[in-house]
């Protein structure tokens, strides 16, 4: 499972926060804390006139109340601009892979997801009141852009996968049939498009 963690920048210096912390943060979550899984991948989501996602990352410690975090120093409590939320509060750590928060730096503009085929349906767009968003899969494969993660956990710039070879571990010790359609077509048009336009045509 993936997720969208959204934050509003009236209410909290998202930015800095990301970028004080970029090994580890925690986020608010209300909703969803049961589903939650060590491994996830997850969206960091401005919200604003900027509204985006801004960080790629990975979930690395399980919702818990606030004053039970593993590393409390990273829960950036002096970055709220609103008044700050119960202490007590459920966060979820996740350590962050990738920080894009401009254009030059990849931010994933709000515009430019409702107007992706697969991205315009998640729920992040149709009813972004909220703090978590679950993702399916062919929605986290289109914000990761399908591209190979390297040797050093970091993603190539121009190598993109699709079917067996980015997925293949979901398939565990059966085959179900036509399974490796689906993967190599869904993700083989993502793969497909981000290649072409990483080449410019």
């Amino acid at each position: 499972m993936s997720w969208i963690f959204q934050g509003n920048p009236e209410m909290y210096a998202v930015d800095d926060y990301v970028v004080r912390y970029p090994e580890l943060i925690y986020w608010r979550t209300p909703r969803y804390a049961s589903e939650i899984r060590v491994g996830d991948r997850s969206f960091l989501w401005r919200s604003g006139p900027e509204a985006g996602a801004i960080a790629i990352g990975t979930i690395v410690e399980l919702p818990t109340l606030g004053t039970k975090v593993r590393n409390p120093e990273a829960l950036g409590t002096d970055l709220w601009i609103a008044t700050a939320p119960d202490p007590d509060e459920v966060k979820t750590g996740m350590h962050l892979d990738e920080i894009r928060l401009t254009a030059e730096e990849g931010t994933l503009l709000r515009d430019s997801v409702k107007n992706d085929d697969v991205l315009a349906n998640s729920l992040v767009i149709r009813m972004p009141t909220g703090t978590v968003f679950p993702l399916f899969l062919d929605e986290t494969m289109r914000l990761e852009q399908a591209r190979v993660i390297m040797q050093d956990d970091t993603p190539s710039k121009n190598i993109f996968a699709a079917g067996e070879v980015m997925a293949g571990n979901i398939l565990g010790k059966g085959y179900l049939a036509g399974f490796g359609l689906t993967i190599g077509s869904v993700f083989g048009r993502i793969a497909g498009a981000e290649a072409a336009r990483h080449a410019g045509t």
